[in-house]
């Protein structure tokens, strides 16, 4: 019986070895297959990934391909040029320098020497940078090779104007507008031309055909408004009502068009400033110069023009302090607005600032040499020694009439 148990618990104990060995393999064979799985997932992944490098240079071969493709028709079918002048065109617009745009005409003319374009863009450029000779050379070549080209005529037009041929300047003008009558830019060119040159009849036609094609642009209402206030200037009593009519009309409708532009406002409240027949009515327009001056200044505040008119509205209305700011504000802006220096020293006499009064015209006779002016400085000195000297006198009553408390 003993033996019997004895050889159980040794069976027993040989299969349990003999199993944790068995199921000790199953477990390291199942790690082998798991580890060799990792393996080959990796290299699939990595399989994957060199594909799809391949994919990407196939891509990229191909777009190569396409753009290869595409300059060749361009070539076959003459466009290649056109393109790469019109990419130039682009980097022109872009750039701001005068000297590079220059450059970048000259690559255009590499490409097509006969550019029309080209050649009244060059022109414009060199008219800006006031090389006019060169300008002239190439609005004529624009005109050489496009006998209808309208714009080159205008340029050239501008330029024979600076230099003084003026003959040829409306004769250039007249062309533009023989061949493209309905540019009102062209009628409105031809009117700064006739108001330059005082023919006021031509200029008000002019400006009045611009207006014409195009009722929508405030500057010609200006333009025209000014020739108005001109013709105002130097008229009699009787045609004066008129002209102010007209002037008025067409600065209120250049306003109604643009209410941002300081330029109307400021020539509209010029209007008012300058024209008066009474002095009620000096008043009130002085009041209206003042609003439009306002105007003016809160479009455009760096513009010593518009603080030196209202400075001297307010310095002939007595709001002294006013005044001083504005002319202080004009020399600020400009320090050789000589007429600043003298109206401001006239407030500072009034005030007995006699210093401060004798230090602006010292230096408004510095920048007009108006020697008239010496005998100015000369009479504000002897009253500055007098008040000083009537200033200690009452000092030193004072410190006696305490010597005596």
């Amino acid at each position: 019986m003993k033996k019997f148990i004895i050889i159980a618990i040794v069976s027993t104990v040989l299969f349990s070895v003999l199993f944790s060995q068995s199921v000790a393999e199953t477990i390291v064979d199942l790690q082998k297959r798991i580890d060799d799985q990792g393996v080959m997932i990796k290299e699939q992944t990595l399989l994957i990934q060199e594909q799809g490098k391949l994919i990407k240079e196939q891509g990229q071969l191909i777009m190569e391909l396409n753009s290869k493709i595409d300059e060749i028709i361009d070539i076959v079918d003459g466009t290649a040029d056109e393109k790469r002048i019109q990419v130039l065109f682009n980097d022109i617009v872009k750039e701001e320098s005068e000297q590079k745009k220059i450059k970048i005409y000259n690559k255009i003319f590499k490409i097509d020497s006969e550019n029309i374009e080209a050649f009244i863009g060059r022109g414009n450029v060199y008219f800006n940078m006031k090389e006019y000779e060169k300008a002239l050379n190439d609005y004529d070549k624009a005109i050489e090779l496009d006998k209808n080209n309208a714009e080159a005529y205008i340029g050239r037009g501008n330029v024979n104007y600076v230099i003084g041929d003026v003959y040829e300047t409306e004769s250039d003008y007249k062309k533009a507008i023989e061949i493209d009558g309905n540019n009102a830019e062209y009628w409105n060119i031809l009117g700064d031309y006739y108001f330059k040159r005082y023919s006021k009849t031509e200029a008000i036609e002019s400006y009045s055909k611009a207006i014409e094609l195009d009722k929508n642009n405030g500057e010609y209402y200006n333009n025209r408004g000014e020739v108005y206030f001109d013709i105002w200037e130097c008229s009699y009593a009787d045609e004066k009502t008129l002209a102010f009519k007209n002037t008025l009309e067409n600065y209120n409708k250049a306003i109604t068009l643009d209410g941002n532009n300081a330029e109307y406002f400021f020539n509209r409240g010029y209007l008012y400033y300058y024209v008066w027949i009474n002095e009620k009515m000096r008043k009130d327009y002085y009041l209206k110069a003042v609003e439009d001056f306002d105007k003016a200044i809160l479009f455009d505040n760096n513009n010593a023009v518009y603080f030196f008119h209202r400075g001297d509205i307010y310095r002939q209305i007595n709001e002294n302090d006013k005044a001083i700011l504005d002319f202080t504000r004009v020399i600020e802006l400009d320090e050789k607005y000589e007429d600043a220096y003298y109206y401001r020293a006239a407030i500072w006499e009034s005030l007995h600032e006699y210093e401060k009064a004798i230090e602006d015209h010292k230096k408004y006779l510095e920048l007009s040499e108006w020697d008239r002016i010496k005998e100015k400085i000369m009479d504000l000195e002897q009253k500055l020694e007098e008040e000083q000297k009537s200033e200690k006198e009452i000092q030193n009553e004072e410190s006696d009439n305490k010597k005596y408390e």
